[in-house]
């Protein structure tokens, strides 16, 4: 289930990185196009793991950008593969690996080598407190606006939670490409009544 959520979220990656060449005429003609209701903040927090893509995609290009030597990754590296702290906040936290906690136990912090190879996309090569440095990565809202735009809402991806009247709504059917809009019931995918 994991792996096919990367894979789907991955899909609509590309909403992500193509946000940043919009200028400021380009985003407010989209504007237009969202439900009224549309808030950037609730869809994020429906659906983690695109801040998640995001901020990878931040720390890969910051590492990028580092003059360090071999040494000196190597170095970091391996002092953050051996912050069992640091690595269990970022396996738990929904907007970083977004793994349960229950998970964590399950595997008694016996994280595996795939799961570390993961984490260690939220690794700063230049600092020792990475959970500080994550908590510094800037929220580009436009960007994840934009990606429901393109992909979320025709692959039938709910934008804000449901209201009370809501949760007696049919439950979603339709796939791709989705028409109708759609609510989170706390987890069960239900449609919004125009």
């Amino acid at each position: 289930m994991k792996k096919s959520l990367h894979l789907l979220t991955a899909l609509g990656f590309f909403a992500l990185t193509a946000c940043s060449s919009l200028d400021v005429n380009e985003a407010e003609a989209i504007e237009g196009n969202y439900p009224d209701d549309f808030s950037a903040a609730e869809y994020m927090a429906l659906h983690p793991e695109l801040r998640s893509l995001q901020i990878r995609d931040y720390v890969k290009n910051y590492n990028k950008a580092l003059e360090l030597s071999s040494d000196a990754i190597d170095a970091d590296v391996e002092a953050f593969s051996a912050d069992s702290a640091a690595l269990y906040r970022i396996f738990i936290t929904p907007e970083y690996a977004g793994y349960s906690e229950e998970f964590w136990l399950e595997i008694e912090g016996q994280i595996s080598t795939a799961q570390l190879t993961f984490l260690k996309q939220f690794n700063f090569y230049d600092t020792l407190d990475d959970l500080t440095a994550l908590t510094k990565i800037p929220v580009d809202t436009l960007a994840i606006s934009f990606q429901y735009l393109v992909f979320g809402r025709e692959h039938g991806w709910a934008y804000r939670k449901c209201s009370d009247a809501e949760k007696k709504n049919p439950i979603q059917a339709e796939t791709y490409p989705a028409v109708k809009l759609y609510c989170d019931d706390d987890g069960i995918i239900r449609e919004i009544a125009e």
